[in-house]
């Protein structure tokens, strides 16, 4: 079968947050390690479940990720 994508998920970036969130899961951030200007920040996880570092987006974008998984 040929490769097929959702076009509809593709959204621009800013190069540094998404470079902070490389391939880290998203959650709830517990303490900190990097925040960007915006409000998304890296660190250490508080969902249950998984104790690694997460980044969770600011308010604004969590509703359209949640869509997009």
């Amino acid at each position: 079968m040929p490769m097929a994508n959702d076009a509809q998920f593709i959204f621009p970036s800013d190069y540094e947050v998404n470079s902070q969130r490389s391939n880290f899961l998203y959650g709830q951030v517990g303490v900190a390690s990097w925040t960007s200007k915006n409000g998304s920040k890296l660190g250490s996880s508080i969902s249950a479940g998984y104790a690694g570092t997460v980044f969770e987006p600011i308010d604004e974008f969590k509703g359209d990720i949640a869509r997009m998984q």
